[in-house]
């Protein structure tokens, strides 16, 4: 019985070839852009569920309160962990991790020496509470539980031991730090997981702190007071801990006022917050991770293209009902039952899946490095072929299964056998009306996803195109290095002389990346207490960057001591006027006089185009920008070579034998970084909608060749009885259009919906203009209609005596 209806199942493949190539044409690109988002989603959807104590394991972050102004920050003190520990019994175990060691260099010999900026340092429970597990083998090492014990000891990761080591084991040889200090291997860990929003290439001991500390020129008093401080307040730590129940996690909130104010901390305006480590990624990341409301509409959009595939199925299979009709006559008067015949349409249903899941496999294969790399994804192998994805990809073909063949088998096996032989097929104008439906729901589909995937990519622009208050075209940036301190003057003296080189400056931070720093100070003219973004330059700063003034310092002001310029909104909220010349604003026990006023611009991304700001202006012969890790602002003049510019900067760099290599990062580039979330969604949203605008069109066009032949005769009659090409076509057409333009009726006000509930997230952002749902509404009628006239005008230009002979 299988052999037969296999059989069959392939002679009506091979019988109506057009159509099956459409329909499984279409259920391969649908499933591959499904699949591929899936893997993302899921992805996405799994971070960190790899340790084996995921869901006791816990993260602990806060909330600052400074006046009207609440800062969120994941940073506790040293002694948050092992206070929570001692005085909670619900909390097993903690682990410190201190991941911002900065971009540095790290060697083993003079030709294997590399910039590094995922260096961390962490307790000895790192190995115990997380799930990371030491490799064996060659690279056998400590006890995983005294591995971090001492200091200046590290585990590499596997890429880090064959970059620095190649195939030697590393385990009791040394890495040095900085150009100064040693570290012991002790362990060579696998490759942390692309789902895990811990991401190292070295974990250092907590106890090598110390000495970083003091290699930063901080005293010894002070970096005991960092480590054994026992008050729980917020700090640089990221603190994790192991609960010996989650169910107990009510009753540590309940306990944590106490342990605070018994370790003697500030609680007034401060609130700890403890979050399940699972719902980091997702939830408030402070190392930038996903966006659940993206996932989701990620995941409308690949259900949307797969239903625009199984329409595709299901008008074509329906469509050529009446062609199979006398076949289920037949086999019903033979003794078929309707179970049977509907096991046989859902067999077809599944050949033909089977056909395009594997097709739309060996798709995702050949798309998923390009996806991957375009937007910016490391999603590892062994997640792609591990059981999460592959359980979700058999669940994917088994839905395709089920919904492709459901109404193709209801429909078919429910002819009656006497109706069907005696011609009588008035049952399929119910199938007519359905397949009119999912057409409707196809145009809707495809002109939503248009209008939508206009509007991103205007927001996009929108967001990119912003006047920033500074130039960024043509700005490049130099990271410095603290070992060209006594070279700094002859350095920025000897770039300014370069070809193709307008002016250089330095400051504390590289903008767009670095960030800025921020003071808590209170205004001496209203005591509001104000977060104020800082950053130091130098007295050239201001110029190269053509940030315009306000109120322009004499040049003896601008650097003189103890001395500051504002911002416009500095000076709003700050509520300063002629009056406060005098008044001094106090950064800490360092009072600095206002002496300058500039305009506001973007320091960090358009969205705060306007938080307060100020700046620390210095000599430009003042070496603390370079001792300090600041960065060079080199102003490249319109028309210069690029290239040959960076490489003359880079010679000029490696002339003086810095300890760091050279590197370097453009401006504009650094700031569409920013907004790349964005950018990549404007992108994915017009390859899934040409994707969507492709699989519809193969639709309309294969129902367009269903419906020309169904019609044959009756535009024979027509031709004879004097119908010309235009009526025909007209003629033809005139249903595709009606159904177009119903569809582009329920498209737009959920199309506006939708976007204009995004929009409402951004505080820059476009005008939902009229023009571009009209726009998307007329390419697609207009690709619908010329996607029907092929049939049209074929079916209108052919001979009548040919249609009429069999009358």
């Amino acid at each position: 019985m299988l052999r037969s209806y296999l059989k069959i199942a392939l002679r009506n493949l091979w019988r109506n070839r057009l159509f099956s190539t459409i329909t499984i044409l279409g259920l391969t690109v649908g499933l591959a852009v499904s699949l591929l988002i899936v893997l993302f989603v899921s992805h996405e959807r799994t971070y960190d569920r790899f340790h084996t104590n995921a869901d006791r394991i816990y993260r602990v972050w806060g909330t600052m309160k400074f006046g009207e102004q609440e800062i969120n920050t994941d940073r506790t003190s040293a002694g948050f962990g092992p206070g929570l520990k001692a005085g909670a019994v619900w909390v097993e175990d903690f682990v410190r991790v201190l991941p911002d060691m900065g971009n540095v260099v790290i060697k083993t010999n003079p030709t294997r020496k590399f910039h590094e900026d995922k260096f961390v340092l962490a307790d000895p429970s790192f190995l115990t509470v997380f799930s990371f597990p030491l490799l064996e083998g060659r690279y056998a090492g400590v006890d995983a539980k005294i591995a971090l014990t001492r200091p200046l000891t590290v585990l590499l990761t596997e890429r880090m031991a064959e970059r620095y080591f190649g195939r030697e084991n590393p385990v009791g040889k040394t890495i040095r730090y900085q150009n100064k200090l040693d570290f012991e291997v002790t362990g060579v860990l696998k490759n942390p997981p692309s789902n895990s929003t811990l991401q190292f290439d070295f974990v250092g001991s907590m106890a090598s702190h110390p000495a970083i500390q003091r290699l930063e020129n901080a005293t010894m008093s002070e970096t005991g007071a960092t480590l054994n401080d026992p008050k729980m307040q917020f700090g640089s730590y990221r603190t994790y801990l192991l609960l010996r129940d989650p169910a107990q996690l009510p009753a540590l909130f309940k306990t944590l006022p106490k342990l605070l104010i018994a370790a003697g901390s500030k609680t007034e305006g401060n609130t700890f917050k403890i979050d399940p480590l699972t719902g980091v990624h997702l939830g408030m990341n402070f190392d930038g991770g996903g966006s659940a409301s993206y996932l989701t509409l990620f995941l409308i959009i690949a259900g949307l293209v797969l239903l625009l595939a199984l329409i595709n199925y299901m008008s074509l299979t329906t469509a050529r009902a009446v062609d199979r009709a006398r076949e289920v006559g037949v086999r019903k008067v033979m003794g078929a039952a309707r179970s049977e015949l509907a096991g046989q349409f859902y067999g077809e249903s599944l050949l033909v899946t089977l056909v395009g899941f594997a097709l739309a496999l060996m798709l995702v294969q050949v798309l998923r490095p390009l996806f991957t790399q375009f937007f910016d994804l490391t999603i590892d192998a062994d997640y792609v072929f591990g059981p999460t994805f592959l359980g979700l990809a058999v669940g994917l073909f088994v839905l395709c299964v089920l919904v492709a063949g459901s109404y193709p088998a209801l429909l078919l096996s429910s002819f009656s056998p006497v109706s069907v032989l005696k011609g009588n097929l008035t049952k399929l104008a119910g199938g007519i009306r359905i397949r009119q439906g999912l057409t409707v729901v196809q145009v809707a589909v495809s002109v939503g996803l248009m209008a939508c995937s206009l509007l991103i990519y205007q927001q996009a622009g929108h967001l990119q195109n912003r006047q920033l208050g500074l130039q960024k075209d043509r700005m490049l940036i130099v990271p410095l290095d603290a070992s060209l301190a006594n070279a700094y003057v002859p350095l920025k003296t000897q770039l300014r002389q370069l070809p193709g080189v307008e002016r250089v400056s330095a400051a504390s931070l590289g903008l767009y990346r670095d960030g800025t720093n921020m003071f808590f100070i209170k205004s001496p003219a209203n005591g509001k207490e104000v977060s104020l973004h800082v950053l130091s330059v130098d007295d050239q700063f201001v110029e190269t960057m053509n940030i315009p003034w306000v109120q322009k310092p004499a040049p003896d002001e601008l650097t003189a001591p103890s001395t500051i310029v504002l911002n416009e909104t500095a000076i709003r909220q700050l509520g300063l006027n002629k009056t406060h010349a005098d008044k001094p604003l106090k950064f800490g026990d360092n009072p600095r006089r206002v002496v300058g006023v500039m305009r506001d611009f973007a320091a960090s991304s358009v969205n705060n185009f306007d938080n307060p700001l100020a700046l620390f202006v210095a000599s430009d012969t003042a070496r603390a920008m370079a001792t300090q890790g600041g960065s060079l602002y080199i102003r490249i003049a319109p028309g210069a070579d690029l290239p040959g510019v960076v490489a003359q900067v880079g010679d000029a760099y490696n002339a003086f034998r810095p300890e760091k290599p050279f590197e370097y990062y453009f401006l504009d580039q650094a700031f569409n970084d920013l907004y790349k979330t964005e950018v990549q969604l404007s992108t994915l949203f017009g390859f899934f909608t040409s994707f969507a605008l492709f699989i519809a069109c193969m639709g309309l066009f294969g129902l367009a060749t269903f419906m020309a032949r169904s019609r044959t005769k009756e535009i024979g009659i027509r031709k004879v009885l004097g119908a010309t090409v235009s009526n025909l076509i007209l003629l033809l057409s005139r249903d595709f259009a009606r159904i177009v333009l119903l569809g582009i009726g329920l498209a737009l006000p959920i199309a506006w919906y939708v976007m204009n509930r995004w929009l409402a997230d951004f505080a820059y952002k476009i005008d939902i203009n009229w023009w571009v749902f009209a726009l998307a509404g007329g390419f697609v009628l207009l690709l619908t209609l010329l996607t029907v006239s092929v049939q049209s005008i074929r079916a209108a230009l052919a001979n009548p005596v040919n249609s009429l002979k069999d009358l």
